[in-house]
């Protein structure tokens, strides 16, 4: 999402300068207002469809789990999201719109970020796989895994 880029015109209104919007606030204020900017001559990009949107998934999936379905830490995907998929101008606030994967600052389901191997689709890539040198702790199994207690004493 980029926002609109306001000076003020002169009728004293903030008026968009990003060229193809030009969007003019109506209200007389000291402060520009704060938009989403709908920029007409840029290319519009819509996220794939849902068929291609599943064949790219599962794609991802099948090398993710080829590759012992490691996940990136928390603080990782946080660095991720807030440093490149955040500003990006295709991201549209759940979603990136060039390959349709969900991304979200926390969380590992429905977050293309937690996956160790996916990649940004932009060319060049923002960011990229990780080496899979991680600690087996960070695997599926072991985050789901739960330690089973004997009953009683323990005594068999």
């Amino acid at each position: 999402m980029i926002d609109c880029l306001f000076q003020l015109n002169d009728d004293g209104l903030w008026q968009c300068q990003n060229e193809g919007c030009g969007w003019i606030y109506p209200l007389k204020e000291d402060k520009p207002p704060r938009r989403n900017c709908v920029i007409k001559n840029k290319n519009i990009v819509k996220p794939p469809n849902i068929i291609n949107q599943a064949k790219g998934y599962l794609v991802e999936r099948r090398k993710w789990s080829k590759a012992g379905s490691r996940l990136r830490s928390p603080k990782r995907i946080r660095e991720i999201f807030t440093k490149y998929c955040k500003p990006c101008q295709y991201f549209n606030g759940s979603k990136c719109l060039l390959c349709g994967c969900f991304v979200k600052i926390k969380g590992t389901k429905l977050n293309k970020i937690a996956w160790n191997t996916t990649k940004c689709d932009l060319e060049p890539s923002k960011w990229g796989p990780e080496s899979m040198s991680k600690s087996s702790k960070d695997t599926p199994e072991t985050l789901n895994k739960t330690k089973k207690r004997k009953k009683g004493c323990g005594c068999s």
